[in-house]
C-alpha cells in the first residue's frame, strides 16, 4: 500500500537512481533523460513549468517552433515512461521504500512512501555494477583547490558515463562526510551500491597531488588506490584534469584494466542468469575477452544467447553476439559458415539503438576488419579516437584493428601507452606488437613480445611462437610450441590461414606467418 508522506530530496534521488538501473531505462536514453528531468525539475520547485513544449525543447531537443498538434513525441514518450515505471514497480521495485509515478493527465511526478517500508528487509543486493563517486575533497592548506577537485571529479564522471555496463549512483559529501569507510556498509545496505570511489586533492604552489581510493561495500574494505602528482599549468589545465581522470578510471573502474574489472572476472559465483541475465552475459563476455579459450567462449555464448533471447534489442548484447559469431568461425570455437553479413547486421542494429555506445562501435570495427572493409573501418576508428570522453581501454581496443588494418605505428603506439600504464589488459592487446615486429623481419623482438603473451589457453600464443621459431630455425622450441598448439586446436592445419585472415588485412603478412609455421614443421593447408 502506498501512502502520502513527505519524502526528502535525498530519498527521491536514491529512488530515481534505482529506477534508472531497470533494463527499460538502461536501453533508452530518451526515457532516462525524461524521467530525470521531471524529477529534478520537481525537486527544484519548477514543476509549474512542466508542459509539452518545455519537455520537447529541454529533453527531446525540439526547436522553439515545436507544434504539439503535429509532433506527438512528448505524448508518446510519456506513455512509454508510465509503462516502464509500472513494470519496474511490479518486478524489481516491488520492495522499494519510495515510489515514483507520473499520474496521467499531467507531467508532475509524485513521490510516495510505501507503507511499512521502514520494517521491510533490504532487497538482496544485485550483482549489477553500481558505483557511487563522491566529490573529491580539497585537503589543501588553505583550502584553495576546490575548483580543481570539482574539475577532476566532473571529468571522472563524464568518462564513467561512457561505460554502459556501469550504473552510477549520485552521492554527495554529506553521505560520507570525510570518512568514506564509515559509510561503506550503509551505502551497500540502503542504496544497493557495490562500489564507492572517493578521492582528494592537495595543491601546494604549482604542485598538485590527487589521491583516489576504491571501496568494495559488500566486503567493507578498500580494494584499490592510486596517487597522481602533476604540475599545474594554466594553459594545459584541462588536459591535466582529463589525464588524471583517465588514469583513475583505468586503474579503479575500467572493465578491461581496472580493479572492478578484475574483481568481477575473478568472482566465479555470479548470480543466476534468471536474476540478472544481462549482467551475467556482460561478465562472461569480459572473461572471454581476457581468456579466449574454449571454456570461456562456451560460457559467454550461453549467457549472451539466453540474455539476448530475453532482451533482443539490447545494444551491448547485439554487439557481443556479433563478436562471438565472428570468433566462433575465425578461431574454430564453432563449426559455422562465414558469419560476416550477420555480424555486420547485428553491429549496425546495436549502433542504431545506441549511437553513442563506444564498445558497440569498437565491436563494429572488428567486424569491418573481418570483412576487409578498410575504408569504413578507418571512419569508425576515427569516431572512437576523436571522442574525448571515450575511456582509455576502448581507445586501445580500437587501436587493435587500427594496427592490424595497416596503421601499425599509430595503433601500436596507443597500445604501448596502455601497456606501460597498466598491469592488466586483454591478452590480444599484445598481438599487434608481435605482428609489427614479425612483418619487419625482427624475429628476436617478435620472440620477446611472444614471451609476454598471457597464458590463457588461447591457441594463437603457441601458434605465433612456433612461427617465430620456424623463422629463426629453432627446431626444438618450434616442436614444443607445435605440440602445445595441436593440443589446444587439433584442426589448426586447416584453420590457421582462416584465423589469420580474420584479423590481419595484409595478405603478404598472412603468408609470411604461414611460412614460419611450415618451417616449424606444421603442414598448413
Amino acid at each position: 500500500m502506498i501512502v502520502e508522506e513527505l519524502v526528502t530530496s535525498e530519498a527521491v534521488r536514491g529512488a530515481l537512481d534505482k529506477v534508472l538501473q531497470a533494463h527499460a531505462f538502461r536501453v533508452s536514453e530518451r526515457l532516462r533523460r525524461l524521467l530525470r528531468h521531471l524529477v529534478e525539475s520537481c525537486l527544484a520547485g519548477n514543476e509549474q513549468r512542466l508542459n509539452q513544449r518545455e519537455l520537447a525543447e529541454a529533453v527531446f531537443e525540439r526547436t522553439v517552433g515545436f507544434d504539439p498538434d503535429r509532433d506527438a513525441i512528448v505524448r508518446v514518450e510519456m506513455r512509454k515512461l508510465r509503462q516502464a515505471l509500472d513494470l519496474y514497480y511490479l518486478e524489481q521495485g516491488q520492495h522499494d521504500a519510495v515510489v515514483i509515478s507520473v499520474p496521467k493527465g499531467g507531467y508532475v511526478p509524485r513521490f510516495e512512501v510505501r507503507e511499512g517500508a521502514a520494517s521491510l528487509p533490504a532487497p538482496e543486493p544485485g550483482m549489477a555494477l553500481r558505483l557511487a563517486v563522491m566529490p573529491f575533497r580539497d585537503l589543501s592548506r588553505p583550502k584553495n583547490a576546490a575548483w580543481l577537485a570539482n574539475g577532476v571529479h566532473e571529468d571522472i564522471m563524464t568518462i564513467l558515463g561512457r561505460i554502459p555496463e556501469l550504473h552510477l549512483v549520485s552521492v554527495d559529501r554529506s553521505d560520507g562526510a570525510d570518512a568514506p569507510p564509515g559509510v561503506v556498509r550503509d551505502l551497500y545496505g540502503q542504496r544497493q551500491v557495490r562500489y564507492l570511489l572517493d578521492g582528494s586533492i592537495r595543491l601546494i604552489g604549482k604542485q598538485v597531488r590527487v589521491t583516489a581510493r576504491l571501496y568494495d561495500t559488500m566486503a567493507d574494505c578498500q580494494i584499490w588506490s592510486g596517487r597522481y602528482d602533476r604540475v599545474v599549468e594554466l594553459d594545459s589545465l584541462l588536459a591535466m584534469e582529463e589525464d588524471i581522470a583517465r588514469h583513475v578510471v583505468a586503474g579503479a573502474v575500467d572493465l578491461f584494466t581496472g580493479a572492478i574489472g578484475q574483481k568481477v572476472r575473478n568472482d566465479r559465483v555470479v548470480q543466476s542468469i534468471d536474476r540478472d541475465p544481462v549482467y551475467a552475459a556482460q561478465i562472461a563476455f569480459h572473461r572471454y575477452l581476457h581468456e579466449s579459450n574454449d571454456v570461456a567462449y562456451d560460457d559467454a555464448l550461453e549467457h549472451v544467447t539466453q540474455a539476448g533471447g530475453l532482451f533482443p534489442d539490447d545494444p551491448l548484447l547485439l554487439s557481443m553476439r556479433a563478436d562471438l559469431l565472428r570468433a566462433g568461425y575465425a578461431l574454430g570455437f564453432r563449426d559455422v559458415e562465414n558469419p560476416g553479413d550477420e555480424a555486420l547486421t547485428l553491429g549496425e542494429r546495436a549502433l542504431a539503438v545506441a549511437p553513442d555506445c563506444v564498445p558497440c562501435r569498437v565491436s563494429l570495427c572488428f567486424t569491418l576488419l573481418f570483412r576487409r572493409d578498410t575504408v569504413r573501418l578507418q571512419e569508425e576508428i576515427e569516431h572512437v579516437l576523436v571522442d574525448p570522453t571515450a575511456p582509455t581501454s576502448y581507445r586501445s581496443d580500437a587501436a587493435v584493428p587500427m594496427a592490424l588494418s595497416g596503421r601499425w605505428e599509430e595503433g601500436c603506439a596507443i597500445l604501448e601507452t596502455l601497456i606501460r600504464d597498466s598491469d592488466v589488459y586483454p591478452h590480444y592487446f599484445r598481438y599487434p606488437l608481435f605482428l609489427r615486429a614479425y612483418r619487419q623481419g625482427d624475429y628476436d623482438e617478435a620472440g620477446q613480445q611472444a614471451e609476454r603473451f598471457s597464458d590463457t589457453g588461447f591457441f594463437w600464443a603457441p601458434m605465433l611462437k612456433a612461427a617465430v621459431c620456424g623463422k629463426l630455425g629453432q627446431r626444438s622450441s618450434a616442436t614444443q610450441h607445435l605440440a602445445d598448439l595441436l593440443v589446444l586446436r587439433p584442426a589448426v592445419t586447416t584453420l590457421a590461414r582462416r584465423s589469420l585472415a580474420a584479423y590481419i588485412a595484409e595478405d603478404v603478412l598472412i603468408e609470411d606467418v604461414v611460412d614460419g609455421l611450415r618451417r616449424a614443421g606444421l603442414s598448413v593447408a
